[in-house]
């Protein structure tokens, strides 16, 4: 493209008309993209930027799925935000188009092909992370993630070569472990296992998120402690650290009559291992936990009401197995007292 500032502003004045998907097509976007990726730089000083950028900064309010795609590559790599996916993301439903899915489908086929080209190859990995970084936000106002097409759009990236799964895999385990604001939905909760079944390594970290989500919505009745030892048995045989869920069962094991509830857990604990290996590995893992929960207490609180409980209960059994005991001896006794005076009657 000999002339980068007139095609530039060709651009701005499709956006203002409303025909950016009649001039951003194939051939008009790789000529722009070549200007793009010569450019020494993408501040806004930069004259080959300056228009490009002003234009890319105002999005148009509808964009194909295609155009979406191309306006993005031309956003991250002049340093902005993927505005096009968002603005695909945002669109109401058409009588007759496609749906969410599909549009991200069509999206994602024109990336690739975008961004195939050799010049624009070395730039892919960064495309892909900035993207993700866009669509798998959290609103910290109201804890909204990543909507229909956010999940669709890791999905996808999920299949394509490496480094693309490595990045999606960093960008979902961000969100899972460092979004504490974020609000699941079910639709999210269903998305979560998917992505993790293309990406093993994540197993542990949704684990771990199913033992907060349950340790919030449970009391320490037995009943409450047994579903959520099985979640942590099941978040540990995943591959989840002992101080992890130390600290996902933190806030739970704080509230109401701490020792009684965890002691509860710690021996339901045991029995879900007890269940899954028979090997005697449950009280090994039973005292791993017991162990990361002395580290991870923010205080003494925890720790020393669940051994004063514990303690407590096992002295109160003893006292109790040494009245029996003493019971046994009297009763032992007095049965030899009776055989004794029935030999004497016999005589």
């Amino acid at each position: 493209m000999s002339h980068p500032e007139a095609a530039a502003r060709l651009l701005e004045g499709a956006v203002v008309c409303g025909a950016v998907d009649e001039v951003l097509l194939p051939g008009f976007f790789q000529g722009l993209l070549g200007c793009v990726l010569r450019s020494p730089s993408t501040a806004d000083d930069a004259p080959t930027h300056s228009p490009l950028r002003r234009t890319l900064d105002r999005p148009p309010a509808r964009m194909r799925p295609e155009t979406a795609a191309h306006w993005d590559v031309l956003c991250l790599l002049a340093g902005l935000p993927p505005s096009g996916f968002l603005t695909l993301a945002a669109a109401a439903p058409q009588p007759g188009a496609a749906g969410p899915s599909g549009r991200v489908d069509t999206y994602v086929s024109a990336l690739r092909a975008a961004l195939h080209p050799r010049p624009a190859q070395q730039h892919a990995t960064t495309v892909v992370h900035l993207l993700l970084d866009q669509a798998l936000s959290v609103d910290r106002t109201t804890g909204a993630g990543p909507g229909q097409a956010g999940r669709d759009l890791t999905l996808h990236l999920s299949d394509w070569p490496d480094p693309c799964p490595r990045i999606v895999l960093d960008a979902v385990h961000r969100l899972a472990t460092e979004a504490p604001h974020w609000r699941e939905t079910p639709e999210d909760q269903r998305w979560l296992p998917r992505i993790a079944d293309r990406l093993p390594r994540l197993r542990p970290v949704i684990a771990l998120r199913e033992v907060y989500r349950l340790a919030a919505r449970c009391s320490g009745i037995p009943e409450d402690c047994a579903k959520l030892a099985v979640q942590a048995c099941a978040a540990r045989r995943t591959g989840a650290e002992n101080d992890q869920l130390a600290a996902a069962l933190q806030a739970w094991a704080a509230h109401g009559r701490v020792g009684e509830r965890v002691l509860a857990l710690l021996e339901a604990y045991e029995l879900a291992w007890t269940s899954y290996d028979a090997t005697g590995r449950a009280a090994e893992e039973r005292e791993h936990l017991e162990l990361a929960l002395i580290r991870g207490s923010t205080g003494p609180r925890i720790w020393s009401h669940y051994r004063d409980h514990a303690i407590g209960r096992q002295a109160r059994l003893k006292d109790e197995l040494d009245r029996q005991s003493r019971q046994c001896d009297r009763e032992i006794a007095r049965l030899r007292k009776l055989d004794s005076l029935a030999a004497r009657t016999r005589t």
